[in-house]
């Protein structure tokens, strides 16, 4: 099953990424820490200057998509995908959304309706 996730984290000074994903993903919150710190350690996950593409990679997954957190000035793009069967859905949308006229797009989505109508409009 595949999730598109929009989380504004602007207002929130205590908000922890890895609570978040694990929770909207229901996975445990320590190996959603775990993986991304791994993968930040292979190098930076910035895609632009102000939006960067933290991984997390685990098999066996219930849910697999996208989380798109919105920062004071910066985003987050969270890819959540299983590295045994990685979700077609997820990785289009994902390729979709990392062409530079997307992204701009994506840098205006407030809501999650927006969010679901930007990538329902992905591969068109």
């Amino acid at each position: 099953m595949t999730k598109w996730l929009w989380i504004d984290a602007s207002y929130n000074k205590n908000f922890r990424l890895e609570e978040e994903i694990a929770s909207a993903f229901d996975l445990d919150p320590r190996e959603v820490a775990r993986v991304m710190c791994e993968r930040n350690i292979l190098g930076s996950t910035q895609i632009a200057d102000d939006i960067t593409l933290p991984h997390v990679e685990l098999s066996h997954l219930r849910y697999q998509g996208i989380a798109w957190i919105k920062y004071d000035s910066s985003f987050a793009l969270v890819l959540v995908i299983d590295k045994e069967k990685p979700s077609r859905s997820v990785v289009d949308k994902l390729g979709f959304i990392l062409e530079e006229e997307h992204l701009k797009l994506m840098r205006q989505v407030n809501s999650q309706q927006m969010l679901e109508e930007v990538l329902k409009n992905a591969g068109r």
